[in-house]
């Protein structure tokens, strides 16, 4: 009598390597294109933080439209002081998120 099929479940494919899970969210925001609104929100929320309590206090909304980031101030002599330092507040955001995402910033 010949002997039938037996079916062999193929073994699941699994990946050679695990991910940390910083990688592995990230990957999650580049599959559903959040990556960059991630990092926009990022750079709004630690504003204070990169910037420090006293210009922090002294500024508005802040938004990024475009790789511009847009930044309301309140005093005069700070957004004077600002706006020579332009260069160095790039470097610092850009630094923070780990890539070249703010090009320019524009001061209200």
């Amino acid at each position: 009598m010949p002997q039938k099929y037996r079916f062999v479940p193929k073994k699941k494919a699994k990946k050679p390597e695990t991910l940390p899970i910083k990688a592995a969210i990230q990957s999650l925001f580049k599959s559903y294109r959040i990556d960059r609104k991630f990092n926009y929100a990022t750079i709004i929320n630690s504003w204070e933080d990169l910037m420090g309590k006293t210009i922090a206090s002294r500024t508005g909304r802040i938004f990024i439209k475009e790789g511009k980031l847009f930044v309301e101030i309140f005093s005069a002599p700070l957004k004077n002081d600002m706006k020579f330092s332009k260069t160095k507040i790039i470097d610092i955001i850009n630094n923070h998120i780990g890539e070249k995402i703010i090009r320019d910033v524009v001061f209200l």
